[in-house]
């Protein structure tokens, strides 16, 4: 065997390992987000149509699969997130600020709460769980940024009243669509700017 065949046989064992793991992290989102919050090594393997084996050899171990499925979340997330908003007006920034993070939290809510199943297991799913909540309040100070913004604009108030463990108390918990979980939100927006402005 020349170097160069040896070359192409290690090119093509590089790309189908790639696509073999891009097939793994696939299907564990699949399967979460179609309500399995635990799922088997082997029901991923089924699902990805690799082997077992295959699901051991690139992922040595579930720390490692958690952190390519956080990264791959975060690497799609992330763009959304930091886009720059549309209006410089408080009314609708705030309303573009909410239909942003509402729309974020609809696409990950079955898997930020697998994750928090598990992040007390796992150091790294609760670092990343601690970087979820900074990041959550970097934005909500990022959308404050206008001129008309009021007195109470708070951040640490906007942070508590839509976070992620919030949004998924209305949606799971209480069963509420998004529109109702929306309007209580709004509900109690509009209560703390009377309460501020009075």
């Amino acid at each position: 065997m020349n170097a160069e065949t040896s070359k192409c046989d290690s090119d093509g064992r590089r790309r189908r390992s790639e696509r073999s793991r891009k097939l793994i992290i696939g299907a564990l989102l699949e399967l979460i987000r179609s309500g399995d919050m635990h799922p088997s090594a082997r029901k991923v393997a089924d699902t990805a149509d690799v082997s077992l084996r295959t699901v051991y050899r690139l992922f040595e171990d579930v720390e490692t699969l958690y952190r390519a499925v956080a990264e791959h979340i975060e690497a799609e997330l992330m763009p959304r997130v930091c886009a720059p908003y549309e209006s410089n007006e408080w009314a609708d920034r705030l309303d573009e600020f909410l239909e942003r993070r509402i729309a974020i939290y609809e696409d990950i809510l079955l898997l930020k709460a697998a994750a928090s199943i598990r992040r007390f297991d796992s150091d790294l799913l609760m670092a990343y769980h601690r970087r979820f909540i900074e990041i959550e309040r970097q934005a909500i100070a990022a959308a404050m940024v206008t001129d008309d913004a009021p007195e109470t604009a708070d951040p640490e108030l906007m942070d508590a009243v839509i976070n992620f463990e919030t949004w998924y108390r209305l949606r799971k918990d209480l069963d509420l669509s998004v529109e109702a979980a929306r309007a209580r939100v709004d509900k109690v927006l509009i209560a703390l700017d009377r309460t501020g402005s009075g």
